[in-house]
């Protein structure tokens, strides 16, 4: 899958995430060279590993790599990664993966005094990612590519999105506010979504060359502020409260192998 479109991909998961998402559900979805896995489910932890090496082009190049990428989901977190690494002796290398990850809750928030009226309140989310630093390269070309993102949607008109392309910097750790609107006594629909994608490509004649792109990051539900006294928020869990990982219920990561296909992307930046 090109760059263009794996982004593409972690788009249209943040814009189907803040209209119509599923409800009462936690999923995440995987990819390593194309091949895709996904899991979902209501009123549970998701969680998913892969695991793969890049294999040798059928041209004769000599080298190896290897992919990994994880997506883990639960109510007010979401943690995804993705990495690849290799060397080059000579001839071409590349490989490429993608992960993301969501939750969704229906939430109400109740006032006995307020009741079919309108209010306003701000939601937090803290969201940390950090993008490998470019690497040297050695005899050869090579062109890495790492991206992360997340988004939070809140009663419809609540709304954030963070994407790496757009902030300087190869790091961030920040809270961040969504705003909204909604009616006491209303559901609503809360829902927030995380990607990252990490691509190499090396080519080079009868030298070696490497490079590497690590992308782990995490989005924490940070609680809500500016409700009015006597208020109540009911949700999968308390939404006006930070979350905090219970020990006895993180999720367990499994792990499964895949052979990964190859492609040749484009375009291939000189190292130096």
């Amino acid at each position: 899958m090109p760059k263009t479109e794996r982004r593409t991909t972690i788009a249209i998961l943040f814009a189907l995430a803040s209209v119509a998402p599923c409800a009462l559900a936690q999923s995440v979805s995987i990819s390593i060279d194309g091949n895709v896995t996904s899991q979902s489910g209501p009123n549970a932890s998701a969680s998913f590993s892969l695991i793969a090496p890049i294999l040798p082009h059928p041209d004769g190049s000599s080298g190896s790599g290897e992919m990994r990428v994880s997506a883990t989901a639960t109510y007010g977190h979401l943690t995804t990664s993705a990495s690849a690494s290799g060397t080059l002796d000579y001839g071409i290398l590349s490989g490429g993966v993608t992960s993301s990850a969501s939750f969704s809750d229906w939430v109400t928030i109740n006032n006995p005094t307020l009741t079919g009226t309108t209010g306003a309140a701000i939601g937090w989310f803290h969201l940390i990612y950090n993008l490998s630093e470019l690497p040297p390269g050695v005899g050869g070309s090579f062109a890495v590519d790492r991206f992360a993102g997340a988004s939070v949607s809140i009663s419809g008109d609540g709304y954030a999105e963070i994407r790496s392309e757009f902030i300087e910097g190869n790091n961030y750790n920040q809270l961040v506010p969504v705003a909204f609107t909604f009616e006491y006594g209303t559901p609503f629909l809360l829902t927030a979504t995380a990607g990252t994608n990490a691509d190499i490509v090396f080519e080079g004649g009868l030298l070696s060359a490497e490079a590497w792109a690590e992308i782990p990051g995490s989005l924490s539900w940070g609680g809500m502020t500016d409700l009015e006294p006597g208020s109540t928020v009911n949700g999968v869990i308390d939404w006006s409260q930070p979350y905090i990982p219970a020990p006895s219920t993180l999720p367990a990561l499994g792990l499964v192998s895949l052979a990964a296909g190859r492609r040749r992307r484009t375009p291939i930046r000189p190292s130096v």
